[in-house]
């Protein structure tokens, strides 16, 4: 396998994972390259945050409402008192423009095409309430 880093420019939540996948082992550490400031601080985060809400943020699902997916979830994390403790990320096109818009939810790597606002809320309360019985 050929991991190909390429550069991003700042500040794009894509360099953060591609900094995470050469530090996991999955390029030899001649390819890690020195990140800014704004990576280091947002991979800190990342690491800490209970839930990761990712919504694409390419032309295709900007046209289809990735604005309101954003501030959907946003809201839904707020009224479960996940504010502080959970990120929505705007990520670059994820290639699935035919689907759009494209969400996906982690750590329960739940993805959603064509997705609504209810659906995004709806999968955001099933990872909510998945969490609680976990902590119970």
């Amino acid at each position: 396998m050929k991991l190909v880093l390429r550069k991003v420019p700042e500040p794009r939540v894509v360099g953060v994972a591609e900094r995470v996948v050469a530090c996991e082992g999955h390029a030899s550490s001649s390819t890690i390259r020195t990140q800014p400031q704004w990576v280091s601080d947002m991979t800190k985060n990342l690491e800490r945050a209970e839930l990761v809400v990712m919504v694409c943020d390419g032309s295709d699902c900007k046209k289809k409402g990735a604005k309101g997916l954003q501030r959907r979830a946003k809201g839904a994390l707020k009224g479960h008192g996940l504010s502080k403790s959970s990120k929505v990320l705007k990520v670059g096109c994820t290639g699935n423009c035919k689907k759009a818009p494209i969400c996906g939810v982690f750590p329960r790597n739940t993805w959603i095409g064509n997705a609504d606002e209810d659906d995004l809320e709806a999968l955001i309360e099933r990872c909510v309430n998945e969490m609680q019985r976990r902590s119970n």
